[in-house]
């Protein structure tokens, strides 16, 4: 996500979603952003993950601007 962004030149809004819950991936997942829900979720949980990443960028842009 990070290489994706760094050519871009901006942040991109990104939902990851796993199903892989090794122990090794989860505290990678943990690590950083974006925060990562897991397989199976409800529908609302993912709307608010993809409502949450598009405020974050929106935010990001705003202070940029500023």
């Amino acid at each position: 996500m990070r290489a994706l962004c760094a050519v871009l030149g901006r942040d991109v809004p990104v939902v990851l979603i796993s199903g892989d819950t090794a122990p090794d991936r989860l505290l990678q997942a943990r690590s950083g952003e974006p925060a990562v829900p897991y397989k199976p979720m409800a529908a609302d949980v993912l709307i608010r993950a993809i409502g949450a990443a598009l405020n974050q960028v929106a935010v990001d842009a705003g202070a940029d601007s500023a």
